[in-house]
């Protein structure tokens, strides 16, 4: 692999790269996959994701091993011919980091990205996908889980040691051999998945010295279209969630009503969240599941209230939504959070 890697494939090179450490040759893959090496080295080529989970998949058949992405992770030799690549490892600290982390992904990606946060004592990089009807393979999760950790690994060092994983999945032998190779408590059953850290890594800084502040106006001006556009997706995230917010006190909105609060036809609200890959049902759950957040830490607002500012004409279908979501009851999350 001795090409510059571009952007629109930086992903997909990865996967290439921990495939050929195990002995599986890229011309196989491509063969096995329906892959063209050109494909993977053209700037202006995004890698479709139904391919990438073809690769995965085969990599996992051609080297015997069902979980071959929670591999050994190999040092990252940074170049500055990647934008996106040095442009996290240019940044001085990595809560800045992370916010490039998520960007790029949210660039790259048409599929899931790690959103990051801070939620009590932990910092979390949760995979987070694009739409509520999104399907990931549990090879693409075991790849991003491996992946992300490393990434965060080689920009702060081992003072960023990951103290749990939490998956969707329940299947043992799959949380076994996360447990081999995280080396930390692995827990399964959850509506989300991610790595959790204590909050202090949150804002440790760049081990590396190679920092060029110079540099960054030039990545900047590299990724500016790209970001024009997540600023676009982002003002009209802001807007329908407002517009979802105003109107849940009256029950479950339907489209037709967000539409109408926005401003434009329904048909043109559902044209925009196609072009965003977002579903009206999954902006509405994550609106509920933010604002859940927001009022159970507020002492003014007894449960009962939560529920009804959030639509649900039953207490008892906020716990049950809320107990999917986050693994606890609004109670539990309130005594654990609340100040």
């Amino acid at each position: 692999m001795g090409r510059k890697l571009t952007k629109s494939s930086l992903a997909t090179a990865y996967a290439f790269r921990l495939a050929c450490l195990a002995g599986i040759s890229e011309k196989l893959l491509c063969k096995q996959t329906g892959l063209d090496l050109d494909e993977l080295y053209n700037p202006d080529t995004r890698i479709p994701y139904e391919k990438q989970n073809r690769l995965l998949e085969e990599a996992a058949r051609l080297s015997g091993n069902e979980y071959f992405w929670l591999g050994e992770q190999e040092p990252v030799e940074l170049s500055k011919s990647n934008a996106t690549f040095y442009y996290y490892y240019n940044a001085p600290d990595l809560k800045e980091a992370s916010a490039r982390f998520e960007k790029i992904y949210r660039i790259l990606s048409d599929v899931a990205y790690p959103s990051h946060f801070v939620q009590g004592d932990e910092f979390i990089m949760r995979m987070a996908l694009r739409g509520e009807d999104m399907f990931v393979t549990k090879y693409y999760v075991d790849w991003c889980m491996s992946q992300w950790m490393g990434t965060l690994l080689n920009f702060a060092g081992p003072e960023a040691r990951i103290k749990a994983v939490r998956l969707e999945t329940t299947d043992e032998e799959r949380l076994a051999a996360y447990s081999r190779f995280f080396q930390v408590p692995i827990e399964g059953g959850y509506d989300h998945n991610e790595l959790v850290y204590d909050q202090h890594v949150f804002n440790l800084p760049n081990r590396r010295q190679d920092i060029d502040p110079n540099l960054d106006r030039i990545l900047e001006k590299l990724l500016l279209p790209a970001m024009k556009s997540l600023d676009l997706r982002k003002h009209f995230t802001e807007e329908i969630f407002q517009a979802i917010q105003s109107l849940l006190p009256h029950g479950a909105p339907a489209i037709g009503a967000i539409a109408r609060q926005m401003g434009m036809s329904q048909r043109t609200l559902q044209r925009k969240l196609s072009l965003s890959n977002m579903s009206f049902r999954g902006i509405v759950m994550e609106t509920r599941k933010t604002l859940a957040q927001s009022y159970l830490l507020d002492n003014e607002l007894n449960i009962n209230e939560v529920a009804l500012l959030l639509g649900y004409s039953e207490t008892s279908s906020l716990t049950s939504s809320f107990k999917k979501w986050f693994g606890m009851s609004p109670r539990e999350y309130r005594e654990k959070y609340r100040i």
